[in-house]
């Protein structure tokens, strides 16, 4: 979209939401439309790079642990995406779905991209707030996905034979903020 700033009667607006184009944007403390996560009077938005925002739900992630936990001891099935069986991207969504949350999409690909699209954007494991997404890979090239829960540790769909359950955390994810 590229960076657009906002001027009324020659003054540049700050730290305001403004409407243009039929948009409601967000302008930071240099006047910039604001895309990405942003924390706007206590709360967390995510804003796309097309003028899209979000209102992080602060239940959100708890309401994701809470359904994942109803969830505990299906075996791992690739493709899978059902109470007999799921693979990481298929539990996601199926716990997503029963928590009312919005559909990311089917493949960890694809969850990731939604993300990315919507404006949450990767940041260190440090960061992770309990029901944020850990992707495994690149971006673009992600090819896992588990829920952090805290203290080290996230619910996931590991592989064949497993699961899922609770799980140490390995190697370094992505952590993407849920929306």
């Amino acid at each position: 979209m590229g960076t657009y700033y906002w001027f009324e009667n020659g003054v540049r607006e700050q730290n305001k939401w403004k409407t243009a184009w039929g948009m409601k944007y967000y302008v930071d403390n240099v006047g910039r439309a604001v895309e990405g996560t942003r924390v706007i009077d206590g709360k967390s938005y995510y804003f796309g790079n097309d003028g899209t925002f979000f209102l992080r739900d602060s239940d959100a992630g708890t309401r994701m642990i809470e359904e994942a936990n109803h969830w505990l001891g299906i075996p791992y099935m690739w493709g899978g995406a059902t109470q007999y069986g799921v693979d990481c991207s298929g539990f996601i969504r199926l716990v997503r779905q029963h928590a009312h949350l919005t559909d990311l999409g089917r493949t960890t690909y694809e969850q990731a991209a939604y993300l990315r699209a919507h404006g949450s954007q990767p940041k260190p494991l440090s960061q992770a707030q309990p029901g944020d997404l850990l992707f495994w890979g690149s971006v673009g090239g992600e090819y896992h996905v588990g829920m952090y829960i805290g203290n080290g540790k996230m619910i996931d769909a590991p592989q064949p034979g497993m699961t899922t359950g609770v799980h140490d955390i390995w190697d370094a994810p992505l952590a993407y903020h849920t929306i």
